[in-house]
């Protein structure tokens, strides 16, 4: 098997692949704007890095929990899982829905850093 085609001999759509990594830059980016503010809560490196992987990793399977309840809340749960919107990159899908969300979640885990560090400022 050559390199971009599959043991059935088709070739590698290039457009699914640039949406996988764009999904995966966008949520990496996510992930880490959450752990950059779970940082600049606490002075403990030890105690930032195991609240931020506990923050992220139930961000991305609250999108399991949504499959055991039913209504507005499913549709709630749905839409805030990280899992949920990386699915349509890894289709090969881009939607602005789901760039709108990623970049909402960087710029608010941006702000809130920015936030925190600048009280810590004035108050020093």
């Amino acid at each position: 098997v050559s390199l971009g085609t599959s043991p059935a001999g088709v070739i590698l759509d290039l457009r699914t692949v640039v949406s996988g990594y764009c999904g995966v830059v966008l949520i990496g980016s996510a992930v880490l704007s959450l752990g950059k503010f779970i940082s600049t809560l606490t002075d403990s490196q030890l105690v930032a890095a195991l609240s931020s992987m506990t923050v992220s990793l139930l961000w991305v399977t609250v999108g399991v929990a949504s499959t055991s309840v039913h209504g507005l809340w499913r549709a709630v749960l749905s839409y805030v899982s990280f899992a949920d919107h990386i699915d349509h990159f890894a289709r090969g899908l881009i939607r602005l829905e789901a760039i709108v969300y990623y970049g909402t979640v960087i710029g608010f885990g941006c702000f809130l850093s920015y936030r925190v560090l600048d009280l810590r400022r004035w108050r020093a």
